[in-house]
């Protein structure tokens, strides 16, 4: 049928389109050399995870490659930012495909309002930023008394 091929190449130069206008907003820092397709697009912020215990709330992002002198975490209200740098390593040869992130970051998760901004503390090991935030009183649990 000369209608359903036409359908499927005009999805086709949609999906072209859409993955031209996408690559052409996304951040350098994280697009290949040669990026063609959607699927070659790195995402713009690094990988982040946020769970916690009965006490603490925990932050943690995967930064491989990150210098640590350049990590910056600030609370504002219930949101933490991390901003850094990736290290600037020297490579030999022409580069054909870069996959690894480069250049800066900045990534901002909310957490709760309920966190101990005096309390927060924060370490780099192995390429992963850990941020332990204790709970404040109001967000611990309280046992009521039920009176007869």
């Amino acid at each position: 049928m000369v209608w359903r091929s036409r359908l499927f190449d005009d999805l086709d130069r949609l999906r072209r389109g859409m993955d031209r206008l996408l690559y052409s907003t996304s951040s350098p820092a994280y697009a290949p050399a040669e990026a063609t397709r959607l699927s070659d697009i790195r995402p713009a912020a690094p990988p982040v995870n946020v769970y916690e215990s009965p006490e603490t709330f925990f932050v943690r992002l995967e930064l491989p490659g990150a210098d640590k002198d350049s990590l910056e975490v600030n609370m504002t209200g219930a949101n933490l930012t991390v901003r850094g740098r990736y290290a600037e390593k020297s490579e030999e040869g022409q580069l054909i495909r870069a996959e690894r992130p480069r250049g800066g970051f900045v990534r901002t998760v909310w957490v709760s309002p309920f966190a101990d901004r005096d309390a927060i503390e924060a370490s780099y090991r192995q390429g992963v930023l850990l941020v332990q935030m204790p709970k404040t009183k109001e967000a611990m649990p309280r046992r009521i008394e039920v009176k007869s």
